[in-house]
């Protein structure tokens, strides 16, 4: 079952606004399948994972499986919205609850009533205001600013955060009672770098969404850039691989593998050191072996930070003999369109 989505993030988000989830990795599988149960029985759920593990996605998922699925989902970003606001914006205001309080206005509560209310970084609100908050989710009523009566509302709220949950506890960011009241059920999303597997679906998936969206037909990425991208720490997760996706798609045929790999080498990329390498023959011909040696060649120099006395020591070749093999790829980089930055 799909369902509009109420806004387009690049974390899996499919055609038409429509949800997608994508991932056959275990732990991604685990977190699917609770998610479609926290659906079932609309309880309030928190979320936790890394910046651009697709947690608001999720929650859209639970939206769009859910019994609620044809009612409002409200979704706002807690640490976006100054202290002295979050009550209002929550719980809304009547006319003359302040100075600029000119009309009645509706809270998100309120906009919810019945549906999914996603706050984002919920960790961010005020110890005081959480206290707020708390009553609100146990007795499912709250007053508006101003007001002078309650307000009853049906609202399942769904949470979440990249920060650590034990540390916000400990640290007096977040009240035990009202963690305990909004994470009815836990999902951790896992960082990209723990589900790899998932990185060709995913860049299947994106680079499909971008020949449409630029109408433009994608250029191969050749084999060593493509093994390449399952050696990244990822810290910006499915977002960072949807954004390059995005720069293949637009500049890839242009582009030198150098400039390539410089949207990945960036201060917020890190090179991930596997225990063992991985090269995926995606064409199924013998060319690809000389493709698996400049990527071997290539993840030695990253390894060795350039030094081709101990990247050769690595290889279990001689110096010269690496000297030999940087020669000949050099000489036959502009016909492969391989690797262009090993010197």
């Amino acid at each position: 079952m799909d369902k509009k989505a109420t806004k387009n993030e690049p974390a899996g988000i499919g055609p038409q606004n429509t949800i997608t989830i994508i991932g056959q990795a275990p732990s991604f599988v685990a977190c699917k399948k609770k998610a479609e149960k926290v659906a079932k029985h609309s309880i309030n759920t928190l979320i936790c994972g890394e910046s651009g593990t697709g947690k608001e996605v999720f929650a859209q998922y639970i939206h769009a499986q859910g019994t609620r699925a044809e009612q409002p989902f409200i979704a706002v970003n807690c640490a976006s919205i100054a202290p002295t606001l979050i009550e209002s914006e929550l719980f809304g205001h009547e006319k003359g609850a302040f100075t600029d309080a000119h009309e009645r206005r509706q809270g998100l509560f309120e906009q919810a009533n019945g549906g999914i209310l996603y706050l984002d970084e919920f960790t961010e609100i005020s110890p005081d205001m959480q206290a707020k908050l708390l009553r609100a989710v146990e007795t499912k009523r709250f007053r508006r600013c101003g007001g002078n009566r309650d307000i009853e509302v049906d609202v399942q709220l769904i949470c979440s955060t990249n920060r650590s949950i034990d540390m916000a506890k400990s640290s007096g960011k977040l009240r035990e009672d009202l963690f305990h009241r909004l994470a009815v059920a836990e999902i951790y999303l896992p960082p990209l770098r723990d589900r790899l597997e998932d990185i060709d679906e995913l860049l299947e998936y994106f680079l499909t969404i971008n020949e449409t969206t630029f109408k433009k037909e994608r250029t191969p990425i050749p084999s060593c850039i493509h093994n390449y991208l399952y050696r990244f720490d990822w810290s910006g997760n499915i977002r960072q691989l949807s954004n390059f996706a995005m720069k293949w798609t637009l500049f890839g045929e242009e582009s030198e593998p150098n400039d390539v790999l410089e949207w990945l080498h960036n201060p917020q990329t890190k090179v991930a050191k596997p225990n063992r390498l991985q090269f995926l023959f995606t064409n199924g011909k013998i060319s690809e072996l000389s493709d698996a040696k400049k990527m071997l060649i290539m993840c030695a120099l990253d390894d060795c930070h350039g030094n081709k006395s101990e990247a050769a020591r690595q290889l279990g070749i001689s110096y010269q003999g690496l000297l030999k093999m940087l020669k000949h790829i050099s000489t036959d980089v502009k016909d492969t369109n391989d690797i262009s930055s090993l010197k």
